[in-house]
């Protein structure tokens, strides 16, 4: 965009020398825990303008062509993003996870947990747009926008309604997605409506087991701290635990006969006095592993043996793609649990 244009940006200002757009109309406050894309799709719609142009400088490309770009993004960068919204550095940084260690192999994998995603051949996945909701959340909501949460990969669970996310609209099946910021026009990433009409509010929200609820927690917190803490367990580090997870999901889903692991599914289902199925969800995945976890290790010998697949130590030959540091405390923390050394 020109000088001359209305709402104009100056290509390739620095942080110094930046200036601040003084007819640009004020922009949407930013909400709590919005996801910082979001937010510049929701100003940029309220303008009717492109996002790509109105925010960044010709030579962002880069950063442009990166789906995780917000995630960490650099100091200048976002002082630079200060100096043209008016928002301060601060409130910007709140809405990356600028204050977290970058694992994108954990945060970046659309449906960590989920059955499909165990049983792929590739299982290292790639970062997507793809995100979840909470149509609680947007029913209340000022306006309904993105919680920087739902896009992590892990995330299955609202902690403050304590229901399960959902990851497509449950009318026409698409999934809820961050728009690029390439997008040719405004295109606010959420509304009230889905694509095809829906009223996103009215999306079913079904309540979450607590034993599912405290597992996300406790990984929620050792995502910030780099201590994940449960009874009966040794201390772990987040780059450890999510694996561990991956590996007892894997115990049921790989490997397993149908006929046998249905009825080892409804023993579950009717400990944990559950009112739906456990089909191979994201969900499912963590509820799983934290009803193995809270009997650890037992549970997870006791498992294998009634599916009548290997232990979790013989699951770990699947993932052969995981760091040998990372193999090698996963090994040690799972000899217990069939016996090996």
């Amino acid at each position: 965009m020109s000088s001359t244009e209305p709402y104009a940006v100056e290509a390739h200002a620095t942080t110094p020398g930046i200036r601040e757009w003084q007819t640009l109309p004020a922009l949407a406050e930013p909400l709590a825990g919005e996801a910082l894309p979001a937010w510049l799709h929701q100003s940029a719609a309220s303008l009717d303008l492109p996002p790509g142009k109105l925010f960044f400088d010709e030579h962002d490309a880069k950063r442009l062509a990166d789906l995780a770009w917000w995630r960490h993004p650099e100091t200048p960068f976002l002082a630079r993003l200060a100096g043209r919204t008016g928002v301060a550095l601060s409130v910007l940084q709140s809405m990356t996870f600028s204050d977290w260690t970058p694992y994108p192999e954990i945060d970046e994998v659309t449906g960590r947990f989920a059955r499909q995603r165990v049983q792929r051949l590739s299982r290292q996945g790639v970062p997507t747009r793809r995100h979840s909701i909470c149509s609680q959340c947007i029913a209340s909501d000022p306006r309904p926008y993105v919680r920087k949460v739902w896009t992590l990969g892990w995330m299955a669970i609202c902690e403050t309604h304590k229901c399960m996310l959902v990851s497509r609209c449950s009318s026409c099946h698409a999934g809820y997605f961050m728009p690029p910021m390439r997008h040719e026009s405004g295109y606010p990433p959420l509304s009230e409506h889905c694509r095809c009409g829906a009223l996103i509010a009215e999306e079913g929200a079904l309540a979450a087991h607590p034993l599912a609820l405290r597992l996300q927690t406790a990984l929620c917190a050792s995502r910030m701290s780099g201590a994940f803490h449960w009874p009966g367990m040794p201390a772990l580090s987040c780059t450890v635990l999510v694996p561990l997870i991956d590996l007892i999901v894997g115990l049921v889903w790989i490997g397993s006969r149908k006929e046998i692991r249905d009825t080892v599914l409804a023993r579950i289902e009717t400990e944990l006095a559950l009112s739906q199925r456990i089909t191979g969800s994201p969900y499912d995945g963590l509820l799983l592993a934290a009803w193995v976890m809270s009997a650890w290790p037992d549970r997870a010998h006791a498992l294998s043996a009634d599916l009548k697949v290997q232990p979790l130590r013989g699951q770990l030959l699947f993932w052969d793609h995981l760091p040998h540091e990372t193999r090698e405390q996963l090994r040690q923390l799972v000899a217990s649990t069939d016996g090996g050394a």
